[in-house]
């Protein structure tokens, strides 16, 4: 049974990887040493199938796949009480509420999950509000609300409906990749229920207005410094927190840039795993080459240092 307040921390959202072949066949070996590689570095669990995960480019099957492979890493490796979060959000209660069973019978904790957006010329706010409800009600495990309106239209949700929602048994919180400091602070408030970040650029302002932590893309390639950053904030060291996040800042915007692209370039290039998105993610290309050059080598040199101070054994 998962928690009604998520654990504090850092859950990076990690991507998902495909064989080079024809048919860009799933590669759940390689994703378990990754998530594995993310907990050891100091952080509380990992979202699977998220939009760095690249729901959308996978089958049911695969999406179980995923998340029954992230578990088993994290059990065989001993890292039990690893959190995992997997995205179960898709256009109907129906199939929303079939994905969020199959995470829970694979091994997830939480679901995340996006409106719906499909018919959004023609579903009112009110009835995307009771979307939220009808599969919080029939999910086996507890619902964090995945508010990032580029990818579903625009669809914002406010602060309003998002307390609205909080009141709500099984939703546990939300992640806000909308990055609106004034809703976070409003949402934070509510007793029980969780805020998360959804960048590494906005990690520490999120913080001082009451988040539990951030999903930040930035994190499958430095998780060691956002969890350094994370661990500063915690133990009150301000000034320093505030020097990590101007690093976590920087290094961020070259992922957000360059998408799920990047990513996996920059884990290929510095971790010697990462492979490609399936298409139509296109490779990369100079332009990200450059993103991930010389000057993001500094970025990494600070990574391998953060991990001799965050670094967790089973």
């Amino acid at each position: 049974m998962a928690p009604s307040t998520l654990p504090r921390g850092i859950y990076p959202p990690v991507v998902s990887f495909f064989k080079d072949d024809k048919d860009e066949t799933l590669d759940t070996e390689t994703l378990k040493k990754h998530v594995v590689r993310m907990v050891r570095a100091g952080c509380a669990g990992v979202v699977v199938q998220g939009s760095n995960g690249e729901a959308v480019h996978l089958t049911r099957d695969e999406r179980k796949a995923n998340v029954k492979a992230a578990r088993e890493a994290f059990d065989d490796a001993g890292f039990k009480n690893a959190v995992l979060i997997a995205g179960c959000g898709v256009q109907s209660v129906h199939e929303t509420v079939i994905f969020c069973k199959d995470a829970a019978e694979a091994g997830a904790e939480y679901a995340m999950v996006l409106p719906p957006h499909y018919y959004k010329a023609w579903v009112p706010l009110n009835d995307i509000v009771q979307y939220f409800r009808d599969v919080a009600d029939e999910s086996p495990i507890p619902i964090i609300i995945y508010n990032f309106p580029a990818p579903v239209g625009g669809i914002d949700l406010d602060s309003d409906t998002l307390t609205a929602l909080a009141q709500h048994p099984n939703i546990a919180g939300t992640k806000l990749t909308c990055g609106n400091v004034g809703k976070a602070s409003r949402l934070a408030q509510i007793p029980g229920f969780s805020v998360l970040g959804g960048g590494a650029d906005l990690q520490t302002p999120f913080l001082f207005v009451g988040a539990v932590g951030t999903i930040p893309g930035i994190a499958n390639i430095l998780p060691s410094l956002c969890v350094q950053a994370f661990k500063a904030f915690e133990s009150g060291d301000y000034k320093r927190c505030m020097e990590l996040q101007a690093n976590l800042a920087e290094s961020d915007w070259c992922v957000i840039k360059s998408l799920v692209a990047g990513t996996k370039y920059a884990l290929s290039k510095y971790y010697g795993y990462g492979g490609y998105g399936r298409r139509p993610i296109a490779r990369p290309d100079d332009r990200i080459k450059q993103l991930f050059g010389e000057s993001f080598d500094k970025f990494i040199a600070l990574e391998q240092q953060a991990f001799k101070e965050t670094e967790v054994k089973p």
